[in-house]
């Protein structure tokens, strides 16, 4: 869990791109063994969220989460006025669209 105060939906969901990346293009050790590690990411945010609770806040970000799995994983996916919006989807400045990155 990533907590990122005063961070809105944009800027929450680049974070997320830049880690999902990250994780996408970094290569693990493992004794003869390189491997490589996706990782699906679900956001949720107060206002677009829409609740007022800290545990609903963060069932949001569990559906995001599961949405972003069940999508192809390696996704980053957000909660957003009780729907589900892949952020490939959304309109985020230095981030590059889902199709454009190499799988």
């Amino acid at each position: 869990m990533v907590v990122a105060p005063g961070t809105g939906l944009n800027d929450y969901a680049i974070l997320a791109e830049r880690l999902r990346r990250m994780m996408k293009i970094s290569q693990i050790n493992w004794g003869q063994q390189i491997l490589s590690v996706t990782v699906s990411i679900g956001l949720a945010t107060w206002s677009m969220a829409r609740v007022s609770l800290p545990d609903e806040l963060i069932t949001s970000a569990d559906k995001a989460l599961y949405a972003a799995k069940e999508a192809g994983r390696n996704r980053v996916a957000a909660f957003m006025d009780e729907k589900i919006v892949l952020a490939s989807s959304l309109d985020l400045p230095n981030s590059p669209k889902e199709s454009s990155l190499k799988d």
